[in-house]
């Protein structure tokens, strides 16, 4: 990677995981808020490809886990395993969309949303997970696969489209 790409991608995680935790509080519908940095981390994986994906997804899920309470580690691996994959699903199967990343953004939204739900099950007993399920899992993946619009138009602004071949060189 360039200097000045990674720059940007410094800067623009720094200000997504801020707006992450301080700002998108106010975004909230129904107690429920977007998860804007996955849905980012995502539209860099169908953009820049599975492997530039991961490296992003694993900056932005251990300073993700800094900034949150309780779930560490659980951020880290799912943003970082989860853009590999789909980057590789999306290079195999899918041409470059912004249905393509709303698709992907709301599935990992739901992954990474129910595997800390789990967590908080199984070690404090808090909730019942299908109740959860219902009421927070579920709409974070609709919300965040919302929000990918704007940040998938915002990445193909910042970093432009690399073809398929590029990404798999």
């Amino acid at each position: 990677m360039k200097p000045f790409r990674i720059l940007k991608y410094a800067l623009i995680i720094i200000l997504l995981t801020s707006f992450q935790a301080s700002l998108c509080q106010y975004l909230k519908i129904f107690s429920v808020m977007p998860n804007i940095v996955i849905a980012f981390v995502l539209a860099v994986s169908v953009n820049e490809g599975p492997i530039e994906a991961g490296i992003v997804g694993l900056i932005c899920g251990i300073i993700t886990d800094f900034l949150s309470s309780g779930t560490i580690v659980i951020n880290s691996i799912s943003y970082m395993y989860l853009p590999i994959i789909f980057g590789y699903i999306n290079i195999s199967f899918f041409r470059k969309n912004v249905g393509v990343t709303m698709l992907f953004s709301g599935i990992s939204a739901v992954i990474c949303e129910a595997s800390i739900q789990i967590f908080h099950f199984a070690i404090a007993g808090k909730s019942s997970f299908f109740y959860m399920l219902f009421v927070k899992i579920l709409p974070i993946g609709i919300y965040t696969a919302i929000s990918a619009i704007p940040i998938y138009y915002l990445t193909v602004k910042l970093f432009g489209q690399k073809d398929r071949r590029d990404i798999l060189n």
